[in-house]
């Protein structure tokens, strides 16, 4: 997860960003407006309280932004998302739908670079 937050904060400052808080990165998306922790790496790694879900509403409303359709789906455990505009589509399966929609975001976002 920190590679693909790392990227996207590289590509969307305005959303998602990555800040050095001792000897942890601490990343926060911007969503219902305000600047919300989701995630740390470091030696302590993991999820902040609700992380996942403001990160995924995040996504969501940078996908809506860039009139992007996106669609996040699971069965069985195995998630599926995808993102797609009209020339791309990216799809991840096989990891939690966050992480997969995180992936396939990036994925449209490097299309488009």
């Amino acid at each position: 997860m920190n590679e693909l937050l790392t990227a996207l904060s590289a590509l969307l400052p305005y959303s998602i960003r990555r800040e050095q808080q001792g000897s942890v990165n601490v990343y926060s998306v911007y969503t219902a407006g305000a600047w919300i922790p989701v995630y740390q790496a470091g030696p302590s790694t993991g999820w902040w309280l609700h992380g996942e879900r403001h990160l995924e509403y995040g996504l969501r409303e940078e996908a809506e932004r860039r009139g992007w359709a996106w669609q996040l789906a699971s069965a069985d455990h195995h998630a599926r998302a995808q993102v797609s505009d009209r020339q791309y589509t990216c799809s991840e399966k096989g990891r939690p739908p966050v992480y997969n929609l995180a992936a396939a975001l990036l994925g449209l976002l490097e299309q488009h670079a």
